[in-house]
Formats: structure tokens, C-alpha cells, sequence
């Protein structure tokens, strides 16, 4: 049986259908077949409709490649689901529980399509637990709140955000379930090859997997999240290295060592200074160049006598400064920096080279975030 939901969805007090099928399919408008699933709410199906169109929204501002959804992966989320709401809030399943499909994320995606395919090489999984009691007043509000309320949890977290933006992930599907005053989510993801029907078997996937769970009283950390009681060498270093590993990957080569160095010189003014600007003013502690162009000559040495056009190199400055005891979590402001960055370097076409330095640190009772990207055209 075929159930085509198409625009807003009201229900009514109980927020449930009955059906009686064996897969789904978004790809716009909700397209439900189940088989041996009992009687998801209309809000659940719309939730992960939702929560998957956020994710490639997401994966788009950053210049990814989407998701495809995928029936099998969404089964896998159904059935796991399904085994926390009588068992525990975990990625392993025990043996011999009630509604076991699988220990690990891969098991569970095999016991839906009955075999690993070969081409598959890596699975992730992210789950969330939080506790929510739908007042069955407006589907499409409820399945709102819902998406929104994991994509946020999720993109906030270090080890989840990996997995949502993962460039070995062709395929993902999502699942929601309410259980009494909770609602689970899990999000599975897969590398491209991964068939909706049965194949051959094939060598173990590997997994990135990650949990997170909150509750009325514990909301959840979420990563790099600063108060009094944090060490902020240990915040620091986590933002730091995260910061460096995602430029590893948007830069297209390596950075010139001398590009670099006149990036990192300015980073260092910009923080002593607080000034998010590109120019410096002579006299002050760190000044080694009033322009980006003279800080680069400098960095370059005798070589730099060959930079004779000033408007070939150019930079962008972002600078924060925020209260210790207020600076909360950090994730949207590095998500922020990262955002700027790729739009700075997107502009600047393929010619030329460019190098990005990022740093934290902590000044009386303040902390501050600064991020300098320098673009030259001349070869270095």
C-alpha cells in the first residue's frame, strides 16, 4: 500500500496512522511502504523528511555533495530505534534483547539488505535522545521542532558534525520514534554502493560512530564549550586542530611556507590589538607591514623585490572576542569563521596560492578567536 503525503499535515489528538507496508522514500513529498514496522506518527516520517533536507542544505553551504537517501539506511535507523526504546540509549545492541537486528551500525544495515556490498567503505551512525512530549497540535510545527532540535545537537557536537559532513557519505536515511516522554533519533550514513536490495557479501565497512543524549536536567555539553570550570588549553587545542583539519581540506595544495608566515604575523597583531583589520600601524608590538603585500615581502626576503603588484595579495580578517564566563559554546562561532573562509577563497578563483591561520586564546577574563586567510596571485 502507497500513502502519498503531500503539504501541510493536520491531524488529529492521537497523531497516528496505521500501515501496513515495507519502505519509504522522500525525494520531496513522503512516500511510505512498510513491512513488519508498526504504525509510525505522520510527525516522525515528516522529522526525518525534514532533517534530511537540513542536512543537504547544510552539506551545500560548505560546497558538498548531498545525500542521497536511501531505504535500507532508514530501515536500519527504524530498527535501532526501536531496540533503545525497550533497551538503552547505545550504538552496540546486546544479544538475545528484545527488537535485536544487530550489534554494530553495519550489522544492522546488513540484517536490512542481507549482505555488504563491495563497493561500501565506510557506515557512520549519530544518535540523539531528548526528552519532548508532543502536544499533537500541528504536524508539520512538531516534525519542525523535532529536526531541528537533533540538527542543532548534532551540529554542535565535534564527533557528530565529522559524520553529517563526511565526503565518503553517498547515502543516509533517519529515523525518529517517540517513546512516552522521549524521542530517539538515529542518522546512518554510508559510502557510495550501498544497494537497496540483496548482493554479495563483502569485507567488514568501517564506522565512525557517536553518541549524544540530554535530558531536562543535563541538556548536554556540546564540544569546545566554555565556562569557568573549563580547561581552556584543552578547548583550545581541540578548536585549533579542528580548524587546521578542515582547511587541509578546502585549500587546493599546500601552502607556501613564506605565505603562512605573513599570515601568522598578522593573526598575531590582530589578536594583540583586537583590530579585525588588514592594515597595521607602525610602532605598535607585532607590526611587520602596513599591507598584506608588505607583510608578504617581508616573509619572502630578497625574493619579495619580485612582488611589484600590491592588489595581487589580498586577505581576509575575522576576529571575535567574547566573555569567559559568557562564551558558552563555541561551535557556531568556528562554524561562522569556517563560512567566511570559503567564501573569501571561493572568490579568488583557482590561480594563485593562499594559507589560513586560526587561534584561540584567553586575555584576562576574555577569550578571543581570530582567523587570517591570505590569497596571493604571485607565484610563489
Amino acid at each position: 500500500m502507497w500513502i502519498h503525503l503531500k503539504g501541510p499535515l493536520q491531524v488529529g489528538t492521537f497523531c497516528k496512522i496505521l500501515i501496513s507496508s515495507s519502505l519509504l522514500v522522500l525525494d520531496g513529498n513522503v512516500r511510505i511502504l512498510f513491512s513488519q514496522i508498526t504504525s509510525p506518527p505522520l510527525v516522525e516520517l515528516r522529522a526525518a523528511q525534514k532533517f534530511h533536507q537540513k542536512l543537504n542544505a547544510y552539506r551545500l553551504e560548505f560546497k558538498m555533495d548531498t545525500l542521497a537517501w536511501n531505504p535500507v539506511l532508514y530501515a536500519a535507523a527504524v530498527h535501532h530505534n526501536r531496540w533503545m526504546t525497550y533497551n538503552s540509549f547505545s550504538h552496540e545492541e546486546t544479544e538475545n534483547t528484545p527488537e535485536f537486528t544487530g550489534k554494530m551500525p553495519s550489522d544492522r544495515i546488513l540484517h536490512v539488505h542481507g549482505c555488504r556490498s563491495n563497493s561500501v567503505q565506510a557506515t557512520g551512525e549519530n544518535i540523539v535522545g531528548f526528552t519532548y512530549w508532543p502536544p499533537c497540535e500541528d504536524v508539520e510545527m512538531e516534525a519542525e521542532y523535532i529536526a531541528q532540535k537533533a540538527f542543532v545537537i548534532w551540529e554542535n557536537s565535534d564527533g557528530h558534525r565529522r559524520n553529517m559532513m563526511d565526503r565518503r557519505y553517498a547515502f543516509h536515511g533517519i529515523a525518529f520514534i517517540f517513546s512516552k516522554s522521549w524521542v530517539y533519533g538515529t542518522s546512518v550514513f554510508a559510502s557510495a554502493g550501498l544497494p537497496a536490495s540483496p548482493c554479495s557479501p563483502s569485507s567488514a565497512e568501517s564506522e565512525n560512530i557517536a553518541a549524544a543524549q540530554e535530558s531536562d536536567a543535563n541538556e548536554g555539553e556540546p564540544p569546545f564549550e566554555l565556562s569557568a570550570q573549563s580547561d581552556f588549553n584543552m578547548v583550545r587545542k581541540q578548536v585549533e586542530k579542528e580548524m587546521r583539519e578542515y582547511f587541509r581540506k578546502i585549500l587546493k595544495s599546500s601552502s607556501p611556507e613564506p605565505l603562512r608566515e605573513a599570515a601568522e604575523a598578522h593573526l598575531r597583531y590582530v589578536l594583540d590589538e583586537e583590530d579585525s583589520g588588514s592594515d597595521e600601524i607602525p610602532g605598535r608590538t607585532h607590526f611587520t607591514g602596513e599591507t598584506p603585500h608588505q607583510r608578504l615581502k617581508k616573509a619572502l626576503g630578497v625574493r619579495g623585490l619580485f612582488l611589484a603588484k600590491p592588489d595581487w595579495t589580498q586577505e581576509l580578517v575575522v576576529f571575535q572576542k567574547m566573555e569567559w564566563t559568557k562564551a558558552g559554546a563555541l561551535s557556531p562561532v568556528i562554524h561562522a569563521f569556517q563560512k567566511e573562509a570559503l567564501q573569501f577563497l571561493e572568490s579568488k578563483g583557482k590561480e594563485g596560492a593562499s594559507a589560513a591561520v586560526f587561534r584561540l586564546m584567553k586575555k584576562k577574563n576574555f577569550v578571543l578567536a581570530g582567523l587570517v586567510v591570505l590569497h596571493t596571485r604571485h607565484s610563489l
